[in-house]
């Protein structure tokens, strides 16, 4: 199986921002996407693909071509459990064999 994850599109190609504008970052990253999509699409004997987003145009555009669609769900932080840290972490590293 093929995962292929997508980011949001909508905040796509943030290093290009000096250059274009949102619209037209969110645009390229879409025809990227279908441009990815349609290759796979187009490979005889692959094996089944799956895209892992929560994209609207990501997920509407796998259904076009009859792949998977993995909805991920949004990570909830737990401040709680970022301060826990195992007792091994607070022993000193051993030494460098060198």
């Amino acid at each position: 199986m093929i995962l292929l994850p997508v980011k949001n599109l909508a905040n796509a190609k943030q290093r290009l921002a000096a250059v274009l504008d949102q619209q037209t970052r969110t645009e390229l990253a879409k025809a990227m996407l279908f441009d990815v999509l349609e290759v796979l699409g187009a490979w005889a004997g692959r094996p089944e693909v799956a895209l892992v987003t929560n994209d609207p145009f990501a997920l509407d555009l796998a259904a076009q071509f009859d792949f998977r669609r993995l909805r991920i769900r949004p990570i909830v932080a737990r401040p709680m459990l970022s301060r826990w840290r195992p007792e091994s972490a607070n022993r000193a590293a051993p030494p460098a064999p060198w």
